[in-house]
């Protein structure tokens, strides 16, 4: 895109995409071939959609791009193409009754939503498809499908929230239990006790109908599985209690899983033993689930058919190949647990293990630009923080916010600058309860020294404030040796803002404000925290403008300190 801007630097962007694919633009012979190719197959389906239908022309252009096959690797792939056939399937209906063109398309798909409501995502799997679907209970109302497994029968009945002390009703009030503060022992009250009773049935009452739910989802064949102890136990009594009449209400409040409602349900079915009719019945016990019994042969089954004992050959590669898969892990699984983008101050404390308490780690809040208000949450810090933390974290956001926008042609001093902050306040830059985190003094200070005569002695088109970059490294410049193997084919993105850089005939200088509170002996030590970061913002700078930095400092405001940092002493290889 930067390729196709420099065919001409005024004209609207698409007309300089129109030049650069021109025989005689200035353009790479690469983006020339690649432009021009692209305006070719746009004139092209232009004149497609003023001949064929729409749906001609989306067909064809799925066909020749393959864009429905694209998006099928990436996430969503599957919805993703769906909408896409959906798009398609419209058209094909517009196309039946309506003259071509995209307005009277857009008319037509409105109309659609008004009379039907939103299409929502388009559903990737169609009815009649070969696949096993695995959903709740809840989620299959309203659906049918040729066989249904209603698996977890024998699983116990969520009946927790019974316990709770307190309990309320829409019909019966509320239930308190009643403490005996000097026993320590609590009683449920008679009100209590009525509650539990008319919940346990409206939670039962709703654990029956989704049974039913799931049992009818069914229209040719349903398969109920549960995992039971003593099943024998649970048959007979079935069979004892069967009978013609509905299920007692006692059985129905005495239940803890849904087999309790079906067994007694298929009672007389249970007693012939026949498996003939509408119901079968195949009992399996554990061992049946493994390859051998204690003897090494097969267990037989309830219809009477051996299970083999070893597997086949043909069998033994499935459970091999089926094994493989499960057992896949992702060979680069190390790489997902990297952020591709980090900020230099991250990496500075990957580097250094520690935190700066007035770290920028978010935009800069209470700032209004274009016209147009922009406030942002106060930053939080990932370890805990102190109580003063956070002042310090405004004071530091503020200092660089008022170093950003002052206007250095006019007087720079004290009373110069707090005109310039009054005329901040007035613009919306700066709101007036922050004025007083910001240390004037200090600023005229730096202003003042040699190294801010210096700034204040170049012109504003040679002055860069506030600038953003994003920077790629390899894992072991980014300082994370754990993606060392990485190195050839990966880059972690480094973001970050450079304080202040300016340009004189010596070169490039470049300086970062830091507003942390410590000894005017401390500075030199404390600046060795920050050369990790520096060193970021140096190689930035040196892939921006293709040149090195011949100065960097590290200006501690409060003390009135400035440390140069380079050459970078001490620093390992990598950086």
């Amino acid at each position: 895109m930067a390729e196709v801007r420099m065919a001409d630097r005024r004209a609207p962007f698409h007309e300089a995409f129109r030049l650069a694919g021109e025989p005689d633009s200035t353009c790479p012979p690469e983006v020339r071939r690649k432009t021009a190719g692209f305006l070719r197959r746009l004139e092209t389906w232009r004149t497609r959609a003023r001949r064929e239908t729409l749906a001609d022309l989306i067909s064809a252009l799925y066909d020749e791009t393959g864009y429905p096959t694209w998006v099928l690797g990436l996430h969503g792939g599957e919805t993703r193409r769906a909408n896409l056939l959906a798009l398609y399937r419209i058209a094909c209906q517009f196309d039946r009754f309506s003259r071509p063109g995209l307005s009277r398309f857009l008319r037509f798909v409105e109309q659609l939503q008004r009379e039907s409501g939103d299409y929502g995502a388009a559903s990737p799997l169609g009815e009649s498809q070969d696949v096993v679907r695995i959903m709740s209970i809840h989620k299959s109302k309203g659906l049918e499908f040729p066989i249904v497994f209603l698996s977890g029968l024998g699983k116990r009945f969520n009946l927790q929230d019974l316990t709770d002390p307190v309990l309320c009703s829409r019909s019966g009030g509320m239930g308190i239990q009643v403490t005996d503060v000097s026993r320590r022992v609590g009683y449920p009250t008679p009100i209590l006790n009525l509650l539990k009773r008319r919940k346990r049935e409206e939670d039962l009452a709703e654990e029956l109908r989704l049974l039913y739910v799931g049992m009818t989802r069914a229209r040719e064949r349903l398969v109920l599985t549960a995992t039971i102890e003593k099943l024998d136990e649970k048959v007979e009594k079935a069979i004892s209690s069967a009978g013609t009449a509905p299920l007692p209400k006692a059985n129905f409040i005495s239940a803890s899983t849904p087999l309790d409602w079906l067994l007694p349900a298929a009672g007389n079915l249970l007693e012939r033993k026949s498996n003939s009719g509408l119901l079968h019945y195949f009992p399996h016990k554990i061992d049946e689930l493994n390859p051998a019994d204690s003897t090494g042969q097969g267990a037989p089954s309830e219809a009477g058919e051996a299970i083999p004992a070893e597997p086949g050959p043909d069998d033994s590669r499935e459970i091999e190949k089926t094994l493989e898969r499960i057992r896949w892990r992702y060979p680069h699984l190390v790489l997902t647990r990297q952020a591709a983008r980090v900020s230099a101050s991250e990496l500075k404390r990957r580097w250094t293990a520690q935190t700066e308490p007035g770290e920028r780690v978010q935009p800069l809040p209470y700032l209004r630009q274009a016209g147009k208000s922009c406030r942002f949450e106060p930053p939080t810090l990932e370890k805990p923080a102190r109580p003063d933390s956070s002042t310090a974290i405004e004071r530091g956001l503020c200092t660089h916010l008022v170093l950003q926008h002052l206007d250095f042609t006019t007087d720079c001093d004290y009373a110069g600058l707090s005109a310039q902050v009054d005329r901040m306040i007035d613009r919306g830059l700066l709101i007036e309860e922050r004025r007083d985190l910001v240390d004037l003094k200090a600023i005229a200070r730096f202003l003042d020294s040699q190294l801010g005569r210096r700034l204040l002695a170049v012109p504003p088109d040679q002055v860069w404030r506030e600038a953003s970059f994003i920077l790629g490294l390899s894992p072991s410049e980014a300082g994370l040796p754990e993606l060392a193997d990485y190195d050839a084919g990966e880059r972690i993105r480094a973001q970050g803002v450079i304080d202040c850089l300016f340009e004189q005939d010596s070169g490039l200088i470049l300086i970062d404000y830091k507003t942390d509170a410590v000894p005017p002996e401390a500075a030199p030590q404390r600046a060795q925290f920050y050369l990790p970061q520096m060193r970021i913002y140096e190689k930035a700078i040196e892939a921006i403008f293709g040149r090195s930095v011949s100065e960097s400092w590290i200006c501690f405001l409060t003390p009135g300190i400035w440390v140069p940092t380079s050459p970078f002493e001490g620093l390992s290889p990598s950086l």
